[in-house]
């Protein structure tokens, strides 16, 4: 027999949490992904938006991430992405003599 220890028991125990909570965004998520049902745009944008931002687990960004990839991503998807990404996107100022 083994032991789960370090971030795999972390992960379990992050996932086990959303699980218990079946009303939450991310837990619908979640089964909706392993039922290959596509996200309407709000839940995609809040699930982009949490991970960006770092409301999300590791452990649940992994579930999201996988969900979406073994279901098949789609176009809605994907901008719901971009669009979080940008959202939490930063100006950097140029530096001097940089090519």
């Amino acid at each position: 027999m083994f032991e789960i220890t370090g971030a795999a028991m972390e992960g379990i125990k992050a996932n086990d949490i959303i699980f218990q909570q079946p009303q939450s965004t991310f837990a619908r998520v979640f089964e909706q992904l392993a039922n290959k049902q596509d996200l309407e745009e709000d839940a995609a944008l809040e699930c982009f938006r949490a991970m960006f931002s770092g409301r999300m687990s590791p452990a649940c960004i992994g579930t999201f991430l996988m969900g979406l990839k073994t279901k098949g991503e789609t176009s809605l998807e994907l901008y719901c992405g971009v669009r979080a990404a940008l959202e939490e996107a930063v100006s950097v100022p140029s530096v001097a003599g940089a090519h």
